[in-house]
């Protein structure tokens, strides 16, 4: 009979612990000291050479994957479209702690790939992913995952920037009781 309490106690005390342990991990702070990779730094530099280059910049906009308009915009319109990528960086220094880095050298890509997790679902940016080329360190793309809700709606995007040629803008929207939208935007410039 003893050994029947004891054995009792110790499942409690473990699933004790366990829920401890899911409570602490919706709160990670990360105390990991890897820098951060400038991704806004890479950004400003495509954008810049936009604003230098008479490039054509063609943006085409879908709905649910189905093609509704393709025109050439001036820069102002793409200043305002390549900002939402600067609007979701994670780079500053006092949101370090909420996101988990990891570098690594993918050889099947030839990239080195820097990765930020969000620790926190709260997070509006879940992730960020950067490749560089493994040979030259330029900037092949970035990578991220976004999520926005309010009262009424949510709004996921996946946002892909092709280093000094184009990107691309996914946002798949919910609103309550009306089906999933998806719109996707994308924009080159130098695109060959």
């Amino acid at each position: 009979m003893k050994q029947l309490h004891f054995t009792i106690l110790i499942v409690i005390v473990l699933a004790s612990c366990n829920n401890n342990k899911s409570e602490k991990n919706t709160q990670q702070i990360n105390t990991d000291t890897t820098a951060f990779f400038p991704v806004n730094d890479y950004l400003s530099t495509d954008i810049e050479d936009v604003q230098k280059t008479p490039y054509l910049i063609i943006k085409k906009t879908y709905e649910n994957k189905i093609l509704k308009d393709s025109v050439v915009i001036n820069t102002k319109e793409f200043l305002t479209l390549a900002n939402i990528f600067l609007s979701k960086s994670i780079m500053q220094p006092q949101l370090h702690t909420l996101y988990k880095p990891s570098l690594f050298n993918d050889l099947s890509t030839k990239s080195i790939t820097f990765t930020y997790d969000a620790l926190r679902d709260t997070l509006p940016v879940r992730s960020v992913i950067i490749l560089l080329n493994d040979e030259t360190n330029k900037l092949k793309n970035i990578f991220i995952t976004a999520i926005n809700t309010n009262k009424n709606s949510t709004i996921s995007q996946q946002l892909t920037w092709n280093a000094e040629k184009s990107f691309s803008i996914n946002s798949s929207i919910k609103k309550e009781n009306l089906p999933e939208t998806i719109e996707t935007i994308i924009v080159s410039w130098n695109d060959k």
